[in-house]
């Protein structure tokens, strides 16, 4: 699977989590946006209006598990779902990583692609 392939496939298949994920899409998925440093244009590309859809429960055992100096700031769409950037799981999945306390969790939330649009506009200062 090419990752263009894999990226209309997370697109049109919103069911998939981190976890249900078959390995060789997680391994390809991971070797796409591992960032070294920061990320690169082919790694924003690729996470591009992907989501992670928590509920306020799981989103609250998350925090729970994190050191103080780290904390979780969900987007909510116009629908009223909680989202956290599908980026968390680029640096989640390694011991040592940021995001590795909450690692499992995060592994399976659902995997969705969703447009800016489908957020709240942020009202701008007049």
């Amino acid at each position: 699977m090419t990752p263009q392939q894999l990226h209309e496939h997370l697109k049109t298949n919103p069911g998939f989590s981190w976890a249900t994920l078959p390995t060789a899409h997680r391994e390809l998925m991971s070797s796409l946006v591992r960032p070294t440093g920061s990320f690169s244009q082919d790694q924003i590309d690729f996470l591009k209006d992907f989501w992670l859809v928590v509920s306020p429960e799981q989103l609250e055992e998350m925090r729970g598990e994190l050191p103080p100096r780290l904390g979780l700031m969900p987007k909510e769409t116009t629908g009223g779902m909680l989202c956290l950037l599908a980026a968390l799981l680029t640096d989640s999945q390694r011991p040592g990583d940021t995001w590795h306390a909450i690692a499992e969790p995060l592994a399976q939330l659902k995997i969705r692609y969703i447009l800016p649009e489908e957020f709240p506009a942020v009202a701008e200062d007049e």
